[in-house]
């Protein structure tokens, strides 16, 4: 193994990874690392004989091959995009990686296209790759140089008895944790998960019950008279006041929820949200101008006497999604359910209206909005609020950064919803998902 490194590392003058090397190299003597853990060695060999006899010769894809299968949730990511002779990395999204696997993920790719992800700098780093990682990497450098000819055999036998009974042990040790700790990834979430759709079903159940004692019937349109005209455009300035000093962070009712109020007013509760909508058509853009912008609630429901916070909920039958609505794009409320972003119309529907809802994916013991990616054009998704049933068609899926946000504004003519969640961007970081529906 000294030989092998010392040959594979030559061309590397980095004085840091070089000390880590030696250390490597004078640990390895001792105790000889080639694979993580009988797990890695056991999906390895499946994966050599899975790309057969040929293939081997492409060291490049041993050599991915070899970091790809040493973590256990990566492999079963990446194992489906082994095919005609090679890797697709170009369609691998790796999903909940560790501080440990990405790193791993990154050097496999480099190794495999020749892409610079991992540095030397980054290598002889301590904190960023930790020891086994490290051990990985520079196995899979000379993987890529030499292949699994006879300078370096992955899994010979080149150790003592002694050696070989304790690792045996200890291997038995590691698998039996890593066993314990897979039927906890397995059964915990699930448990997590089932809680939560009971949380969620549940306050949707409350909802129903609350919105029984609203005896609203939405009016006929009518021709307006003068006064009414004036009370609609009094109404339209408060609601406009409202939002500027909510936006400030001076909300007076905010301040004073102690104020119990005796009856729901879902009469006034709908007056407002249509004001406020109406607002929105006018002066969204001077509003919606940063996060701070939509994530204090667009009305303040104790004041209606609406305790919960709920102001309805959103369905999706196909996906099997049933989430309460909220006011206030905040990371409180989108632990909860789906959040509607203030300064987007309220989810009243309507003409020239966009109602935003967001909320998390991948979110750990809770589902939200994981599988809203897997609507079709045509679906359709309900709201229903206090008053109506809304339901809506999918009609567009969008992938945008998260400053890029022309999709959440009000198109004029047209009755939206826009659902907004976070997905990998493949680089360790995250773009948005838009699903735009539209009701007619």
């Amino acid at each position: 193994l000294k030989e092998v490194m010392k040959e594979t590392m030559s061309e590397i003058k980095h004085s840091g990874f070089n000390r880590r090397l030696r250390k490597y190299i004078k640990e390895s003597e001792v105790i000889p690392m080639t694979f993580l853990n009988e797990q890695h060695r056991l999906s390895f060999n499946a994966a050599l004989d899975r790309i057969g006899q040929y293939d081997r010769k492409n060291f490049a894809l041993v050599a991915a091959l070899y970091l790809l299968t040493a973590d256990f949730r990566l492999w079963n990511q990446a194992r489906r995009y082994v095919e005609n002779h090679g890797i697709s990395f170009g369609k691998l999204r790796p999903k909940n990686c560790s501080e440990y696997s990405y790193p791993i993920y990154c050097a496999a790719k480099d190794l495999y296209l020749g892409t610079k992800h991992i540095t030397i700098n980054d290598l002889a780093d301590n904190k960023l790759i930790n020891a086994k990682t490290f051990a990985l990497i520079c196995n899979a450098m000379a993987i890529r140089k030499y292949g699994l000819g006879p300078k370096i055999r992955v899994g010979s036998n080149t150790v003592h008895r002694r050696t070989k009974n304790m690792k045996r042990k200890l291997f038995t040790a590691i698998a039996v944790i890593l066993l314990a700790a897979g039927l906890a990834m397995l059964i915990v979430p699930r448990i997590s998960n089932r809680v939560g759709e009971q949380i969620a079903h549940t306050t949707v159940e409350d909802f129903k019950a609350l919105k029984s004692k609203s005896t609203y019937d939405e009016p006929t349109e009518k021709k307006e008279s003068s006064e009414e005209s004036t009370q609609r455009e009094n109404s339209e300035a408060e609601c406009l006041r409202i939002l500027q000093v909510e936006e400030k962070g001076l909300n007076p009712e905010s301040r004073n929820s102690s104020d119990n109020v005796p009856k729901i007013d879902f009469d006034r509760l709908f007056s407002d949200s249509i004001a406020y909508n109406e607002n929105l058509k006018k002066h969204q853009h001077e509003l919606l101008t940063n996060e701070q912008s939509y994530q204090s609630p667009a009305l303040n429901l104790s004041s209606y006497g609406i305790t919960n916070g709920v102001y309805g909920y959103i369905s999706a039958p196909s996906i099997g999604m049933e989430l309460p609505i909220y006011l206030g794009g905040n990371d409180f409320n989108m632990a909860s359910g789906a959040a509607h972003m203030t300064c987007t119309s309220l989810p009243v529907g309507g003409n020239s209206t966009n109602c935003v809802l967001s909320g998390h994916s991948g979110y750990i013991g809770r589902i939200f909005f994981d599988y809203i990616p897997n609507l079709s054009i045509g679906d359709e998704i309900t709201v229903e609020n206090y008053w109506n049933t809304l339901t809506y068609k999918v009609i567009d899926k969008q992938i945008h950064k998260k400053d890029e946000s022309a999709d959440c504004y009000i198109t004029e003519g047209r009755d939206l919803l826009t659902l907004i969640t976070c997905v990998s961007n493949g680089r360790g970081g995250f773009d948005r998902f838009y699903l735009i529906s539209e009701r007619k």
